[in-house]
């Protein structure tokens, strides 16, 4: 019993260390990793569990399910973010800094129920001249400063590589939030580019459309900048070829039509719903879902399938029939 109780005072005690040191909750896993140890077994002896065994510490975290993750740590890591780049981190940014997305999709649902909270924190796209350790997205900003110095004008968006462009992508929602954070104004229309007609212009959208079946990107086509100056922007020019394109929001790159058409190609595929992981390969954020159905339960209702639990359920009770039968 005296050695029991020595046991659970030596965790909570090494618990209250580790969080002084990493300045939120830890982790069992950091907790095993950092005093070299498997813990599991003891913390279940003297605790139950471990959000329990942090509770008993004296240190408030919130736990939701069975996520490991607490909104403390996750508002650490945010704070830590926004305090090295002074702006809101976008998808990219989560994957890149190693932020857990999931339980900020979980505690905030999106990064305006978070900027509620937090008025004085800014969007990336809202802010210039932001600090970037990208050795492509580098490479670009030289080669677009090549470019301007031989042109003596800012360049059009065509005017750059395909590698440029897909590492400025990766930093600004538009070429032309670029273009402003390297203290440049955009150039309206050119004469060259009045050479193409409108019509011109919306047949080659409804081309790559019929090709891609869902609307296009601007980055799948190469006169997008051409677009944007005869239109206004990328979304009034699939309005205009009649191509239905719903966006969950203002800055949003993916719409519906393309995510129910990915989903419906896996679904034919795997006979189910993809995994909150399996998004990733197909090009969309488990965000982006969230925006559309609410949940992947939700996704999996509205296709009439099985998610990949629910579908292991099934087989699982289909075995055990054919068992008894």
């Amino acid at each position: 019993m005296n050695s029991v109780l020595t046991q659970k005072e030596q965790i909570l005690q090494n618990i209250k260390s580790l969080y002084n040191q990493l300045g939120y909750p830890p982790k069992e896993k950091e907790y095993d990793t950092t005093y070299k140890i498997k813990s599991r077994t003891l913390v279940k002896k003297c605790f139950t569990t471990w959000p329990m065994a942090i509770k008993e510490a004296g240190i408030q975290a919130h736990f939701t399910g069975r996520m490991l993750t607490s909104k403390e740590e996750l508002d650490f890591k945010l704070n830590r973010f926004i305090n090295e780049y002074g702006y809101l981190p976008v998808l990219n940014d989560f994957e890149k800094n190693n932020l857990p997305e999931y339980p900020f999709l979980v505690f905030y649902q999106n990064t305006k129920n978070y900027q509620k909270n937090h008025p004085n924190v800014k969007f990336k796209t809202n802010i210039s001249n932001v600090p970037v350790n990208n050795g492509k997205y580098e490479e670009a900003v030289l080669e677009y400063q090549d470019l301007k110095r031989k042109l003596s004008r800012v360049p059009f968006r065509y005017e750059l590589s395909k590698r440029a462009l897909k590492a400025i992508s990766k930093e600004y929602y538009s070429y032309i939030d670029f273009v402003k954070a390297q203290g440049d104004k955009p150039l309206a229309q050119s004469k060259g580019n009045n050479r193409i007609s409108d019509k011109q212009l919306i047949k080659d959208l409804q081309t790559l459309y019929r090709k891609l079946g869902y609307p296009p990107h601007a980055s799948d086509y190469e006169r997008s900048a051409t677009v944007r100056n005869h239109f206004g922007s990328w979304q009034n020019a699939l309005k205009s070829a009649g191509i239905k394109a719903t966006f969950d929001s203002k800055n949003s790159r993916v719409t519906k039509e393309e995510v129910i058409f990915k989903i419906k190609k896996y679904i034919q595929a795997h006979g189910r719903i993809p995994m909150y992981n399996e998004y990733k390969n197909m090009g969309i954020s488990y965000m982006t879902i969230q925006h559309y159905f609410g949940s992947n339960e939700n996704a999996a209702n509205y296709f009439k399938v099985l998610t990949f639990n629910q579908k292991i359920s099934s087989a699982n009770c289909n075995n055990k029939l054919n068992t008894f039968s």
